[in-house]
């Protein structure tokens, strides 16, 4: 039996969030602190401010990686945890390696886990990116799939999927 990997599918972790409802100013800094400690700079911001500075929490120059707590955000009561990018990559590699310490994370429910298609071989296969999508998008719907293809200002993305509001 083959086993099943994201990297096998070209599957690359590109966001993910932790969302805290009770969250005490020193979980907080036992979090910041432990992920300084394995790369990854902290720092924090307000989400109800029109243009919201950070500040940092925990900071070691030599680290690579950054996370982000946002505080009051205006779709959450609560504070949420965000790794982006190479950042969510890199944490979730830790995980998979068994390096994190779920403990701290008790009082946190995963808030999102993004995934993207990662077309190296796009030459091989000679479709634009627009028109991959737009037959994954076909395909999927065909299936009656909770599907949707929407365009913004950074490209299509594709949605699979739907995210239930359980409040």
């Amino acid at each position: 039996m083959q086993s099943f990997s994201f990297q096998s599918h070209n599957l690359v972790v590109d966001y993910i969030s932790f969302k805290f409802q009770e969250f005490h100013d020193i979980t907080k800094k036992q979090i910041a602190s432990y992920l300084c400690k394995i790369g990854f700079n902290v720092s924090q911001q307000s989400g109800k401010l029109a243009k919201p500075f950070q500040e940092f929490i925990s900071f070691n120059q030599e680290n690579k990686y950054q996370a982000l707590f946002v505080n009051e955000a205006p779709y959450w009561c609560g504070t949420v945890l965000h790794f982006q990018g190479k950042n969510a990559a890199i944490f979730y590699r830790l995980a998979q390696q068994g390096f994190i310490d779920w403990t701290l994370f008790s009082s946190a429910s995963l808030g999102r886990f993004d995934l993207y298609y990662n077309r190296d071989n796009q030459k091989q296969d000679k479709l634009s990116n627009t028109q991959f999508l737009q037959n994954c998008f076909s395909q999927l719907n065909s299936r009656n799939t909770n599907v949707s293809l929407e365009k913004n200002s950074k490209g299509f993305i594709l949605k699979i999927g739907k995210k239930i509001n359980k409040n």
